[in-house]
This record gives structure tokens, sequence and C-alpha cells, in this order.
């Protein structure tokens, strides 16, 4: 569905996201957000909790590696729902968070989701009463985050498990890509804080938000969950545009928003990781990031013991996050 490790998240207990007496990053809410140059990213377990200081995995520094290190002129926002500091106790993860911290344009901080969707659409699911009634599903209604985030902010939302491979100046103020021609993804997602942008956002939200509130949300909940959130996305913006579907191919432009092919984004898609692989379709791989902006890692489909150190995903990794490479090159 998107968010980060959600078989991960969904065996943790979910007091972590609720915890409001423990030391912790600087608060989102106190965060100045004023630039308009920003780019998010959401870490959803409770790692950093239960290991009491902040964590983070090879894969997802590079992804926050590869965005910050392209976009020196964005603020690059990696978010925790999981209380915790930052300790340099000189273990993996810690080396991963201080190679990190030499790029002046990243800031970790934390958002507890009960205070942080207060004023939103989704600020009677995101509370411990919520959570407390339907459990597992939390990590669902938390898919919502990025919405939340985009609706008061503003900026680009991308995803722990997409690599940036180009300077994203040069994309629409509002954009989004196609998965597949039959799905808008919504990995990376950019938009202005107003606008149609912000309205497609608020119809999401509020969708999401209704969904969940039902009375009878256990008896849907089951089939709901078979229809993720880039589902609901994707109808929202075929009302948006009053269109049918979309056209895979190029930048379809409606409502002042753009909706670009999956070449941009997802130039190998969930079925094709054998690609990232066989060492022979290294020059081939390469050639086609030369022309995408992101590429998606697959991460719940990636098989890493088929992975060799020839393999085109490791040469990708290396030139795309260099010092989480050097580091980490091991732990992906």
């Amino acid at each position: 569905m998107g968010y980060s490790t959600p078989d991960k998240a969904a065996s943790y207990p979910k007091e972590c996201y609720y915890i409001e007496d423990k030391e912790t990053l600087p608060n989102i809410l106190d965060l100045d957000v004023t630039s308009e140059k920003r780019i998010f990213f959401h870490e959803t377990s409770c790692d950093s909790n239960i290991k009491d200081k902040i964590t983070i995995s090879a894969q997802h520094a590079c992804a926050v590696e590869s965005a910050a290190r392209l976009n020196p002129q964005y603020d690059v926002t990696l978010i925790y729902n999981s209380p915790g500091v930052i300790k340099m106790e000189d273990d993996d993860t810690d080396k991963l968070i201080q190679g990190l911290l030499t790029y002046k344009n990243i800031k970790f901080v934390y958002a507890n989701i009960n205070q942080f969707s207060k004023g939103t659409f989704m600020e009677d699911v995101l509370t411990p009463a919520f959570s407390e009634k339907f459990g597992g599903v939390i990590n669902d209604a938390l898919d919502s985050f990025r919405y939340i985030i985009l609706w008061k902010y503003g900026g680009i939302w991308i995803d722990l498990d997409m690599i940036v491979t180009k300077p994203l100046d040069d994309l629409p103020a509002n954009f989004v890509g196609m998965e597949s021609s039959q799905k808008v993804g919504t990995d990376i997602l950019g938009f202005q804080a107003d606008g149609p942008g912000h309205r497609l956002i608020s119809n999401s939200l509020n969708f999401l938000a209704t969904k969940f509130n039902n009375p009878h949300f256990n008896t849907f909940s089951e089939n709901f969950q078979k229809s993720d959130n880039s589902d609901v996305f994707t109808r929202f913006l075929k009302s948006t545009c009053e269109a049918e579907a979309f056209q895979n191919v190029g930048a379809q432009i409606c409502q002042d928003i753009t909706v670009l092919s999956s070449k941009y984004f997802y130039p190998i898609d969930t079925n094709s990781f054998e690609k990232y692989i066989e060492e022979e379709n290294l020059e081939k791989v390469m050639d086609t990031f030369q022309k995408s902006y992101t590429f998606h890692t697959w991460d719940p489909k990636r098989n890493t013991s088929l992975l060799t150190n020839k393999s085109p995903f490791f040469n990708l990794i290396e030139n795309f996050c260099p010092k989480t490479y050097e580091i980490g090159n091991k732990m992906f």
C-alpha cells in the first residue's frame, strides 16, 4: 500500500504512536515549513521506541540521501511516528544516520499522529480509542498520513522505497504519476498547499475518514483493505479530471494537475524486479534511469538473496546514495 514496512508495523504495539511523555525528536508542529521547496518521507514502524533511539534501514537511508543529494535547495524532512532521539552509539544504524546528517538539508522530526491529525478529516480515526477498537487497521489509516502532510503544507511526498535519480525542480507544481495503465501511484506526489491539488487531497481524506468512521466498519474492512489508498486516489483524480481513464503516455494535464506516465517514476514495474538482479541488464537499466526521476525498489517483493554486487540494483544504489552504500552496502 505504500507505507513503510507495514508487516513490521502491524506486529508492533500501537501504543508507540500515542506516547507523549518520552524524549523525542523536534515536533513537526514546531517546524518552519514556509519554504515552497519541501520533500517529505515518513517512517511508520515502532522500531525507534522499541530500541530506545532513532533507527533507520539502509534502504530507507538511501531514499532520503538520494533526494537530499540531488535536491540541495529542498528541505528534506523524515517524519517518525515513534518517539525516540538520535544516539551515536556507533552501531550500523547510527552510522547511516550520521551519514545522512552530513547533508544540511535533511531534518529528522517527530509527529504524534493524534496531535498532528487535529483539524483534519482523519482526526477521529488516528486516535488511541480507534486504534484500540480496530487494532491492526491503524496501519491502513496511517497510509493517509501522506495526504494530511500535503493538505497541511504542500510539497513533494516520497515513499521510503523510492530512490530519486534526478533533480525534481523541473516537475510541475501539482503532479502525480501513473503506476500502470489502470492505476495512479501514490509513492510520489507533488501538490501546492492550495488550489486544485489541495481540493483533490481534501476529497481523498474525506472519503477515507468516512470509510473508517462507518459504524459497520468491521463488515467491510476486509474488502476495504483490498482496495488500497492509491485506488481511492485514482478514483478521485478521475472524478476531478472528469475522465474515465488516463493514457499511460507522456503528460496529461487537467485542472492544473499533471498526470505523468509510468516512465517518469516507475520505469521498472512491480512484476519486473528481475531486471534489477540480472547482471546482463546493467547497461539497459542504467540507461532507463537516465530518463526517469525515481525508481521503486518494490520492498515487499524483493528477494535480496538473488542480488550480487554486480546486479544493476547495487549499481543504482552506489550511484544515487553513495554515502549510504559505503556505510551499509551489506545491509540491503
